[in-house]
């Protein structure tokens, strides 16, 4: 046997390899004869003998394809010629024979992709790379298939116990990376201690006795786990991130609960102070590893992962694999490629599931047709999608395609390769080392692994921390930790003033917020566990409980006045409500005895609801509580009420964790609103998502100001007190070549002209003509239309003006002359805007219209039975749909005169004849909406009639929706109209 190959088994493959090949005499073997294709074989066979000796077999395949068992027969012959032992093997591509249809759906779906028409599953080959028999066969079904191969099982088994791998790891066995920066003779226990002891003293000047206890109580625990080198590791990774000025988030689940990470720096809440829980974090009982998830500014997180392989080396870091998994909706519009559904009609079955999900939890086919009526009649009136529904159950769940988890590194103590496969992934155009295994799997195999995540709140807190400061506002890190400031408290999360506040934006948190009218930090960490399902339910009474509107109750008013003086101190910050974890630990360990380990694995086991786990626990519990002096009935009790409470309870450490963060983006909107809104709008990446910002800040009152190559800076701005401006570089097609404005502004001072603007900055063509659409260059005396004629011209002669000055051209140009025309159409500028900004820089269209945002936009009236609603509105895009018995419709989706973009309004065809022209994106009108006041529809809007803006002066009796033989209905639409201040009827 070769030394190169030692450790090495090797098999002769299926069909594909090239002992098959010459037996078919297929692909670069095609044009030698028979027997010169065996003489091959045998020279092909004695060298692979010659590399590996007797770690060489040949495989021999079954799955009903003909080209086997010419393959066979040649297996056969080499066997018995050389006597090498054959394995059988066989092709696993899905689990269960009847999963055979799913694969050719599958299969048919990957040969759609990268273009070009779809391959149907009706098509001739439809299914040419799915094949029958591919399942996971069992050892009798294998043998019988292989009756002429009576030792095979006995040689594959040989194979198998060959091998040295183990799966899965033995409990406890662990392969962490040593702590590379130790001194000499120093061991991990000593070095984590000594670390410990200097952030002690830092986080706790007059500690107490319990202080030191507990200290010395988790720093016991971890030495005995053998997890001294991962704190080390960790505590470096976020000390770095520090010192390079990357912001870390305060905390983030149970780690949040250790002393030791607290005093390391690697979370920001005192433990002992907000009653969280080494335990719930690590201890004895546990016997999985400790996760400590960190928050990096989103912008950073790269250069963090970075640093990470270059300290622990390329080929011991890697990143996690995670796998894009089918859902509902991407479960039944890709099945419906197959089936021939056209894209049309998939982006209607998608729009409706996508509407059905807004008011009903499905997550199943059958679950979604049992609440849309329409999907159902679809489903009986066409055959493709009944196929499509029936192959799209069985889709939901497979995995769709693989990605780099957003958080996972993995740090190996040798080569990763050594203990997981791994491969090479492409994401944003580059390529990154993943490992083959999820998560989850990895730290079944005892591997190292640490969640690096990239969280925008972080980001947007140092961006409006730096504009607050540049705008003369005094504002430390010391303040936005503080956590007890009132006016906060008052100003922000009383009033639901929470927009962009982290994890305290949606609606709904922001109602039950001006309810609680929180005044302290315990307040929002519970309303940030309980806002959840489940214990949403709970709100309520927290609520009236807080405000003593009801009294406290502990537990449960049947076991109240027996408990209440034991668990008062634990429950009592959050009156006699189990919201956390923690608390639900600590009464276990005040009634029934048990040790927060135990604790621990009674929460752990209601949680799995696992029916033999938890009779077992809570035979233990009531023992317990019997032993500490209750009556046996009373235990039962307990345990009842702490199942219904622990199965919505949150973790505390993790709620804290993010309530502080929160917290500080509160006070920097309480105190420096213009900053904390410019940083958020400057956060978000997607386009669809800023605009939607952008839209958010104007109903805010916020004077959104159009960029502007004098005035603005690379991103989005606070630029006064109610007031940012769009940042260059948010301009499509900008980039990079804001800098080159902002660097010649600054060292040349303002541009006085737009010729002088393109003269010393020479920039792109294509960024010149995005800035012109969004009014960057509206400072000069110029229309849009006459810098988009000469911007070329301008830019010609800029680049020769500079290429004389650098001496590469002889003679001075002359300068070109620039004349101003005509500005653009009012519809093409706003179109323009759209386009390069994906919303209006200057205001939308129905911003000149105000008068009627005042005075008739949101007038509800009923004529003939019928309520009518009118609402000025620019008008975004008109789609058109057919309905399911082939007629046409159509649908409007518009933003109000207040910002706003609802549900899109219904249209008929009919209607669309008469107004269609009146429709055009980018416009202002005044819609006439009938609202919908029964039915499954209720509230919704149809289109009946759209009056241009600038007409509704000489229309106002058809805005009104009158008819002109209603005398006295014209009369009161002009009566509203003659209340318009004097010369506001004209737009």
């Amino acid at each position: 046997m070769s030394q190169h190959s030692e450790g090495i088994i090797a098999t002769s493959s299926c069909v594909q390899g090239i002992l098959p090949k010459l037996a078919l005499g297929e692909d670069q073997f095609s044009h030698l004869s028979k027997r010169e294709r065996i003489e091959k074989a045998h020279s092909v066979t004695e060298t692979y003998l010659d590399i590996f000796g007797d770690d060489f077999y040949l495989e021999a395949h079954r799955h009903g394809i003909e080209d086997e068992e010419t393959m066979n027969d040649l297996v056969q012959y080499l066997a018995k010629r050389y006597d090498i032992p054959v394995i059988t093997a066989n092709d696993c591509h899905y689990a269960r024979p009847e999963d055979y249809e799913i694969q050719k759906v599958r299969t048919c779906l990957s040969r759609s992709e990268g273009g070009g028409d779809n391959v149907l599953l009706t098509d001739e080959d439809g299914g040419r790379f799915a094949h029958e028999n591919m399942h996971v066969k069992g050892p009798e079904e294998m043998i019988s298939l292989f009756e002429e191969f009576p030792d095979a099982a006995e040689n594959t088994m040989r194979i198998a116990e060959s091998c040295g791998a183990r799966l899965p790891m033995e409990e406890g066995e662990y392969f962490f990376p040593e702590f590379p920066d130790l001194g000499p003779a120093e061991t991990p226990k000593e070095r984590l201690t000594e670390e410990c002891a200097k952030g002690f003293r830092r986080r706790y000047p007059g500690a107490t006795q319990a202080h030191k206890d507990r200290m010395r109580y988790e720093l016991g625990v971890i030495d005995e786990m053998g997890f001294n080198d991962y704190f080390l590791i960790v505590s470096d990774v976020v000390q770095w991130a520090k010192a390079q000025g990357i912001r870390v988030g305060p905390g983030r689940g149970s780690a949040a609960g250790s002393m030791v990470t607290y005093c390391l720096g690697i979370t920001d809440l005192d433990p002992m102070k907000h009653g969280l829980l080494f335990d719930r974090f690590l201890n004895h009982a546990r016997t999985t590893m400790p996760d400590i998830d960190i928050d990096f500014d989103d912008k950073r997180r790269e250069e963090v992962i970075r640093h990470i392989r270059a300290k622990y080396g390329e080929d011991r870091v890697s990143e996690a694999i995670t796998f894009n998994r089918f859902q509902l909706k991407q479960a039944i519009r890709d099945t419906s490629r197959v089936f021939g559904l056209k894209p049309t009609e998939q982006d209607d079955v998608a729009d409706e599931i996508k509407a059905i999900r807004k008011e009903h939890d499905v997550d199943t086919v059958e679950g979604l047709l049992e609440v849309s009526p329409k999907l159902r009649r679809k489903r009986q009136d066409d055959e493709r999608f009944n196929k499509t529904c029936e192959k799209a159950e069985d889709m939901i769940g497979l995995a769709r395609h693989p990605g780099r988890h957003p958080a996972a590194v993995i740090v190996t103590p040798d080569e990763t390769s050594e203990h997981v496969p791994t491969q090479a992934l492409k994401s944003s155009g580059e390529k990154h080392i993943v490992t083959q295994f999820d998560g989850d799997q990895l730290e079944d195999l005892g591997l190292l692994k640490i969640d690096v995540l990239g969280l925008s709140a972080l980001s947007e807190i140092d961006r409006a921390l730096e504009m607050a400061r540049d705008l003369g506002y005094d504002i430390s890190e010391e303040d936005l930790e503080s956590r007890d400031d009132p006016k906060v408290y008052e100003e922000i999360f009383a009033t639901g003033d929470t927009k962009g506040v982290f994890q305290f934006e949606s609606d709904g948190m922001r109602q039950f917020l001006e309810q609680m009218e929180p005044t302290e930090f315990v307040h929002i960490a519970a309303m940030n566990a309980l806002y959840r399902p489940g214990p949403m339910q709970q709100i309520p009474e927290f609520i009236a409980r807080m405000h003593g509107e009801q009294e406290t109750v502990y537990i449960d008013p049947s076991i109240h006045d027996a408990i209440k003086d034991d668990v008062s101190d634990i429950l009592g910050d959050t009156y006699g409500i189990m919201v956390f974890q923690e608390q639900v630990m600590q009464v276990c360990q005040e009634v029934a005895g048990f040790s927060l380990g135990q604790a621990d694995i009674m929460r752990r086991a209601i949680g799995k609801k696992k029916q033999k786990l938890l009779m077992e626990q809570k035979q233990k519990f009531v023992e317990g509580c019997v032993e500490q002096g209750y009556d046996r009935s009373l235990g039962e009790t307990i345990f009842q009420k702490i199942e219904e409470f622990a199965d919505y309870a949150f973790n505390r450490a993790h709620s804290s964790s993010y309530a502080a963060l929160a917290y500080k983006q509160a006070y920097l909107k309480c105190y420096c609103r213009e900053a904390f809104q410019a940083a958020i709008v400057q956060s978000k990446s997607d386009d669809g998502d800023r605009a939607d910002q952008v839209r958010e800040l104007r109903r805010e009152g916020v004077d959104v100001k159009r960029p502007s190559v004098n005035k603005s800076k690379a991103e989005f701005a606070a630029t006064g007190e109610g007031e940012v401006r769009f940042g260059l570089s948010t301009i499509k097609y900008v980039g990079k070549e804001a800098q080159v404005f902002l660097e010649e502004r600054e060292t040349g001072g303002p541009f006085e002209s737009f010729m002088e603007c393109l003269c010393r900055c020479t920039p792109n063509a294509r960024a010149v003509k995005a800035l012109i659409k969004a009014g960057a260059f509206d400072d000069f005396d110029l229309s849009r239309a006459a810098m988009m004629e000469a911007h070329d011209k301008v830019l010609t002669y800029a680049r020769k003006r500079r290429n004389y000055k650098q001496g590469s051209r002889k003679s001075m140009p002359d300068a070109p002359k620039v004349h101003d025309v005509a500005e653009f159409p009012r519809q093409s500028r706003f179109q323009q805007e759209r386009e390069v900004a994906s919303t209006y820089t200057g205001g939308p269209p129905t911003d000149d219209f105000q008068w009627l945002a005042r005075h008739l936009s949101g007038h509800e009236h009923a004529h003939k039975g019928t309520r009518y609603r009118l609402e000025l509105a620019t008008v975004m895009k008109v789609k058109e749909q057919t309905t399911s018995n082939g007629n046409r419709m159509w649908w409007v989706t518009y933003q109000t005169a207040g910002y706003e973009i609802p549900d899109s309004a219904a249209m008929w065809d009919s209607t669309y004849e008469e107004i269609g022209d009146h429709l055009r994106p980018d416009t202002a009108v005044m819609l006439v909406l009938e609202t919908d006041v029964r039915g499954e529809y209720a509230g919704s809007y149809t289109v009946e009639n759209a009056v241009p803006a600038r007409q509704i002066p000489a229309r106002f009796g058809q805005v009104a929706c009158v008819e002109t033989q209603s005398p006295e209905a014209a009369r009161s639409a002009l009566e509203r109209l003659s209340q318009l201040p004097e010369g506001e009827m004209e737009a």
